[in-house]
Formats: C-alpha cells, sequence, structure tokens
C-alpha cells in the first residue's frame, strides 16, 4: 500500500508541474503575441493569439487582441465575432465594448454599433470619447435631436468648451435653425470668449457685408490671440472686399510678417488669392503682392511650401528670373525631396527652357538614382524638341530594358521611339516601333494618330491609316491634330466631299492655331472648287507662320 500511495503522489506532483509548465507557455505566447501586435506585425500576432485560445479559450485578452488584428487586416466578419466573445467573457470591460461598437461602425452594422455606445455611455457616463463618437452616429443618421441632447450631456459633465458649441451650431444650420445657431455662438463668447468661435461670428457678419461688426468681432479675437490666422485672414478679407486696399494690404503685411501665424494658413490665403485675383487688381497691386510674398519668404526662409508658393506666383506675374531662383533654392534646401526636383523641371518645361531640363537632370541623377525614370521622361521631351533624336532612342530603349514589365513606360517609350525614327528618316523603325506600342495598349489614340499620319505622308497603306485615325477620334473627338489627319487622308484617297465636315470640326478646336491644318483645309477647297475660301485659309496660314 505504502509503494501505492508513494507513486500516487510522484503522479500528482508530475502532474502539477506539467499544468504549471503548460500554464507559463501559454503566458510566454501571449506576450510574444502582444509583442507582434505593438511592432505592426498583425498576421504574425493573430496566428499567435490563434494558438493562445486554443490552448485557453477562457483568455478574453487574446480573444480582444485577436479582433483587433483581424479588424486591421479587413477580416472583419472574424474580427467582430473575437470581439464579441471578448466582450462576452468580460462584459465590464469599457476597451472591449469600445473596440467591438468600433468593429460594428466599419462593417456598416450603424444600428448596432449606435446601441454599443448608448449602452457604454450608460455604463461609464464619465468617458467623453463615447460620447463623441455616439454624437457623430446621430448626426451621421439625422437624428439631430439626440445629437444635441449627447452634447448637452457633455456639457453637463464636462463643461462647454469650443468642440461642443460649434458642433451644436453645425447641428442647428442642418436643422435650419440658423437665428438659434447663431445666438449660441453669442451666448457662449458671452461666457467663453474664445478667438475660434470669435472669428466665426466675424466671417458670419461679414458674409452680410457688415464690416464693422466682423471687425469688432475679428479684433475681439485678436486680442485674445494676436497671431490667430482666421482672425487675421478674414479681417483682411473685410478690407479688401470693401475696396479699402491701405488698410488691406497692412494688414496683410503684419500677417506675413509675423512668425508666429501658421506658414500654411499664409500659403493657403495666397494660393487662393491668386487663383480667384481680378486681372486689373494685380495690375493695379502687383508691388505691394510681391512685398506680401516676399515678407513671408523672409519670415518663413526654410519652409517648403512657402517658398513653392512664392515661386508659382512670381512665375504667374512673369518673372521668370524670380521664379527660377526660387525653385532652384527649393531643390538645394530639399535635397532628398522629389516634389521640389519636379517643380524645377515643370518650371523649364513650361518656359521650353529644354537645355536647362537637360543640365538639371544631369545634375540630379545622383541624387534620384533610385528613382531615374522621372527623369528620363523630362529629359526624353527636352531631347526630342532640341533635335537630338538618336539620345532620344538611346534613352528610351534603356528605359524598356530597365523597365520591361511596365507597359505605361513600354508604351510611352516606343511612341516616342518611333516618332524619332521617323525624324531620322528610318521608316522601317518608326512603323516597328509604333507597331510594338500598339500591341500594349492598341487604344493607345495618340500613336494612332501619328502612325496614321506617317503612313499618309508616306503614300502607303491608306485604308490601315483611316482605320487607325478612325479609332483614334471614336476616343477624343474633338482633337485638332487627330481631325486634321483623318481629313488629309481622306483627301489623299479622294473624298474631299467626306474630308471637307472634320476639317470645318477642327476649325472649331483649334484648327485655326495650326498652320498644316489651314492649309491641308485650304487645299481640300481648293478640290472641291471653293477657292475664294481657300484663299482664306491660305492667307491665315501664311500670316500664322509670319508671326512664327
Amino acid at each position: 500500500m505504502k509503494k501505492y500511495i508513494s507513486l500516487t503522489l510522484l503522479l500528482l506532483a508530475a502532474l502539477t508541474a506539467w499544468d504549471v509548465r503548460a500554464q507559463e507557455t501559454v503566458d510566454e505566447r501571449y506576450l510574444d503575441a502582444v509583442h507582434l501586435y505593438l511592432d505592426g506585425d498583425l498576421s504574425a500576432a493573430s496566428g499567435l493569439f490563434t494558438k493562445v485560445i486554443a490552448d485557453d479559450p477562457s483568455n478574453d485578452a487574446a480573444w480582444y487582441y485577436r479582433g483587433l488584428c483581424q479588424m486591421s487586416l479587413k477580416e472583419m466578419a472574424d474580427g467582430v465575432e473575437s470581439l464579441s466573445m471578448a466582450v462576452t467573457m468580460d462584459s465590464t470591460n469599457y476597451w472591449y465594448r469600445d473596440a467591438l461598437s468600433m468593429a460594428y461602425m466599419s462593417t456598416g452594422q450603424v444600428d448596432k454599433a449606435r446601441e454599443g455606445y448608448e449602452d457604454l455611455i450608460a455604463r461609464f457616463p464619465r468617458r467623453m470619447d463615447a460620447y463623441y463618437t455616439l454624437t457623430n452616429i446621430y448626426l451621421g443618421t439625422g437624428d439631430f435631436d439626440k445629437a444635441v441632447r449627447t452634447i448637452c450631456s457633455i456639457e453637463e459633465l464636462n463643461g462647454k468648451t469650443d468642440g461642443t458649441v460649434l458642433t451644436r451650431y453645425r447641428i442647428l444650420l442642418q436643422q435650419k435653425k440658423p437665428e438659434e445657431a447663431l445666438q449660441a455662438l453669442e451666448e457662449y463668447c458671452d461666457e467663453y470668449p474664445s478667438p475660434q468661435v470669435l472669428s466665426l461670428l466675424g466671417d458670419h457678419e461679414a458674409g452680410l457685408s457688415e464690416d464693422s461688426l466682423a471687425i469688432a468681432y475679428y479684433d475681439r479675437a485678436l486680442e485674445l490671440d494676436r497671431s490667430y490666422p482666421p482672425a487675421l485672414l478674414g479681417k483682411a478679407e473685410v478690407h479688401r472686399l470693401s475696396k479699402d486696399y491701405d488698410s488691406y494690404f497692412s494688414t496683410l503685411h503684419a500677417i506675413m510678417t509675423d512668425t508666429r501665424v501658421d506658414p500654411q494658413a499664409k500659403t493657403d490665403y495666397l494660393s487662393q488669392i491668386l487663383r480667384h485675383m481680378d486681372p486689373r487688381f494685380l495690375q493695379n497691386h502687383k508691388a505691394r503682392l510681391d512685398s506680401c510674398h516676399r515678407d513671408m519668404l523672409t519670415a518663413h526662409p526654410a519652409d517648403s511650401a512657402v517658398t513653392r508658393t512664392a515661386a508659382i506666383y512670381f512665375f504667374s506675374t512673369s518673372d521668370t528670373g524670380m521664379a527660377e531662383t526660387l525653385f532652384r533654392q527649393n531643390v538645394k534646401d530639399w535635397p532628398g525631396a522629389i516634389e521640389p526636383a519636379m517643380d524645377l523641371l515643370e518650371f523649364y518645361s513650361l518656359n521650353r527652357d529644354y537645355a536647362k531640363i537637360l543640365e538639371c537632370c544631369d545634375s540630379l541623377k545622383d541624387t534620384f538614382r533610385d528613382r531615374p525614370l522621372y527623369l528620363d521622361n523630362y529629359a526624353i521631351v527636352a531631347e526630342f524638341n532640341l533635335r537630338e533624336y538618336d539620345k532620344v532612342v538611346r534613352r528610351a530603349k534603356s528605359l524598356v530594358a530597365r523597365a520591361p514589365a511596365d507597359s505605361a513606360v513600354c508604351l510611352a517609350s516606343y511612341s516616342v521611339m518611333g516618332d524619332s525614327y521617323m525624324m531620322m528618316g528610318d521608316k522601317a523603325n518608326a512603323y516597328r516601333s509604333y507597331d510594338k506600342a500598339l500591341k500594349i495598349n492598341p487604344d493607345e489614340p495618340q500613336v494612332l494618330n501619328n502612325y496614321a499620319y506617317y503612313l499618309a505622308l508616306d503614300g502607303r497603306k491608306l485604308g490601315k491609316a483611316l482605320k487607325m485615325i478612325s479609332r483614334a477620334l471614336e476616343l477624343e473627338p474633338d482633337n485638332t491634330s487627330y481631325l486634321d489627319t483623318i481629313g488629309w487622308i481622306l483627301h489623299l484617297k479622294g473624298r474631299d466631299k467626306e474630308a471637307k465636315p472634320y476639317f470645318k470640326h477642327a476649325m472649331l478646336y483649334g484648327g485655326k492655331e495650326s498652320r498644316t491644318c489651314m492649309e491641308h483645309y485650304a487645299e481640300v477647297l481648293e478640290a472641291l472648287g471653293e477657292d475664294d475660301l481657300a484663299k482664306v485659309y491660305r492667307k491665315q496660314a501664311s500670316a500664322l507662320e509670319a508671326d512664327n
């Protein structure tokens, strides 16, 4: 008997030890899974949490974390199920319930989400984030009265804030109660004056052309915060719209020189002004607008958005020297950023300064060695316009070799190779290049047009050319070049009556700016016996050539 008892005790001890070791393994696996989750390795974390749950199905935290992983991995149904299990196991946990309600929102189950947050507030009445989320749900479903009551609950617990009063204001506007909305702002400012709400009141009065009241509100806002952008810019706009330009530019100067004012607010405002600027306003006040941009540059010399905004302004006002200086300065200040480099290249492209484009591409090639396609696209355009067609072909072939699987790159490369070969007189390689381009995309209109036009000039395969240009016109029916091409092919086929409507159409969409198009039209008119009208277009074509 003693031996039996001893053996039983040993067995119990062994089982107990095994159970402790097993639990330690589960705990360690859970902690490893949490670390994976925190490190962002969600797939691995989800798999490990699944193993933890298999060993310990009652581990509510594992269900919760697995649910979070699944939601982030877009495994929505599984995520909702896991989070539901966590809530079932511990209904008192705020985070579990919050995550489940948010999951319902993500899966479009708005009613369940609303019920979840209503229950959260009942269980945790002092958790403010649940109130704000529930307010947004009510607003989304158009239940404005409940949204207002929820805002009232927030204010009872936490006091009034800019956020609560502005939400109430927007709700009342949506309910088409503008007087109540305005009253809510005024009452709040009587008790808790704030720059944000005072500026909004100023905007309201400015919209009613009550300039003195608007400025009074803006000034009250600025007494609380001298550099509050909406108040400063609102005040400036009142002066501008009332044509008090001395006060306007004085206010604008104060804004642009103040380093405390957010530079983004400055760039947003000046960009908006430039987009909607009356040309006469620019003409009359260019010197002062120049000064505003220079003030902003002085206040924020290293801000790329400030420099870019000023560069665009000076370019739009034909001060290309200053614009170039600023674009180049941005490249120098931000040598690793692609955007300033692209801005500079685009500036040179708009100026058709092809030599500068090539110079710029060469200076940037080491900086953007891992992104050469950006530079090559600009370089190809420059070399083509400089008639360095052999260089274009070499660069295009290099692009195809480096990105053989990129259909867009290959299509553009074969297209420009075709144009370049044609310019060099190598028709065979030109047509082969166009064929390769159309194999990638049979409906690329520019290739269809160029291919058809060169076949027409070559006087061969006019049927094939007509078929291609007809397809190009189906894709872009108002393209002047395509209208000219089809009209000319029909003329070559002796179908001048059919050709004439295409040229008439072209004249409405920019054909009068093309010497070639007008000469082609004149030849068609002559073939139809309309010599007087043909003379008009030949005269216009000659005048256009003289101007160029």
